[in-house]
């Protein structure tokens, strides 16, 4: 009884939470319980808030204020062309684009020098 009440437990689980569920399941010696049920609830929940994080990320790139010069923040060479696609990050709801990725550890040293130098390059071309 208790073995035929343990497979229906899996088949419910297999229908409720899908591929997850198989994974737990295929653990040797697996038996239903309230804490597996408590463990596959928090894997679950930590899935869902890592989605809902990402698209938090989307919307807030999405939202950004457009980068409005045509050359690299740091070291000041043409975005584009032969270098290739520019690697582009959101800060502070500002978009900014730099030659690659590696630059951003750059900007991240100090991101208040390149914001400044965004700020008064963009007031430059507006004159």
């Amino acid at each position: 009884m208790r073995a035929a009440r343990a497979a229906d437990y899996s088949v419910q689980l297999e229908a409720r939470f899908g591929v997850l569920a198989k994974a737990v399941l295929k653990i040797e010696n697996w038996k239903p319980s309230m804490k597996n049920s408590i463990y596959i609830l928090f894997v679950i929940l930590a899935i869902v808030a890592v989605s809902c994080t990402r698209r938090v990320a989307e919307v807030n790139e999405a939202n950004a204020k457009p980068y409005p010069l045509k050359t690299c923040l740091i070291c000041g060479m043409e975005l584009g062309g032969s270098m290739g696609k520019p690697y582009s990050f959101v800060y502070q709801g500002q978009e900014i684009k730099t030659c690659d990725q590696s630059e951003k550890a750059i900007f991240d040293k100090d991101p208040d020098k390149y914001m400044k130098k965004l700020a008064d390059a963009e007031a430059a071309s507006k004159k």
